[in-house]
């Protein structure tokens, strides 16, 4: 009888999404996407309230990818400290004379990007860096951003998402500020303003203590992406209010 023969590419990816699902369990509902390379998504994710252990509903999307540390140039481009307060990296791939060679997610085809467009949840492309005898790393890259084209591709770094076997759910744990749930709340509020929509979840929903407790909406984000968008729901509610009125 013959041995099945995995390959080496294929043993890589389980690794990969072992230790992913490792991480990401303690902090989300993982659902995986069968097929996932076909449509650009293996994971449709749902962030859990660590206070109740329930969802917050509030989902997202993730494309993962293994890669070796041989495979790649990994360059530290320092600390995202306005945002996330994560350290920041640059992917390239390298050639066989050791050089970069493109951006580690030029492989995503412009189809797929048109695809993830029509997601009304935050995307992400999540990254594990395999290094023999060393700390594996998970980093990710928000997509939702580009995907908006409110910021251009090259202004979005991969962001470290672990320190050894910790999600780095939060930048400080002790205090529940900064992290990949800062950037998720960012991204869902964004999310939200593509809608229109100007009603959003307290932070301290998703277990974040950052931002106002009081109803509030970010200046900073209402570009004229999501202005004119807010702007057609204000315009929408005054035509109700005055029909409402009238009667």
């Amino acid at each position: 009888m013959e041995k099945s023969i995995i390959s080496k590419e294929i043993r890589r990816c389980h690794f990969g999404e072992g230790f992913f699902l490792s991480l990401l369990s303690e902090y989300a509902i993982l659902h995986k996407v069968e097929g996932g390379n076909d449509i650009g998504i293996d994971y449709f994710c749902e962030w859990i309230n660590q206070e109740n252990s329930e969802s917050t509903n509030v989902l997202f999307a993730v494309q993962l990818k293994t890669t070796q540390i041989d495979k790649i140039i990994l360059t530290s481009v320092g600390n995202d400290s306005e945002r996330s307060w994560l350290p920041q990296y640059e992917i390239k791939w390298k050639d066989k004379e050791g050089k970069s060679n493109g951006n580690f997610d030029n492989t995503i085809k412009p189809k797929t990007i048109e695809y993830w467009r029509g997601f009304e949840i935050p995307v992400y492309l999540f990254v594990i860096v395999v290094e023999e005898g060393k700390e594996n790393k998970l980093l990710y890259k928000r997509y939702t951003p580009i995907l908006h084209r409110t910021e251009r591709e090259g202004e979005i770094k991969f962001h470290l998402a672990n320190n050894e076997n910790s999600f780095l759910a939060f930048a400080n744990k002790a205090t529940s500020k900064g992290g990949f749930c800062r950037d998720l709340y960012i991204d869902y509020i964004r999310c939200n303003y593509e809608k229109g929509a100007i009603i959003h979840k307290d932070p301290r929903e998703l277990g974040l203590n950052q931002f106002p407790k009081e109803k509030f909406f970010f200046k900073d984000l209402l570009t004229e992406q999501y202005k004119d968008k807010v702007q057609e729901t204000i315009d929408w509610i005054e035509k109700i209010r005055s029909e409402i009125n009238g009667k």
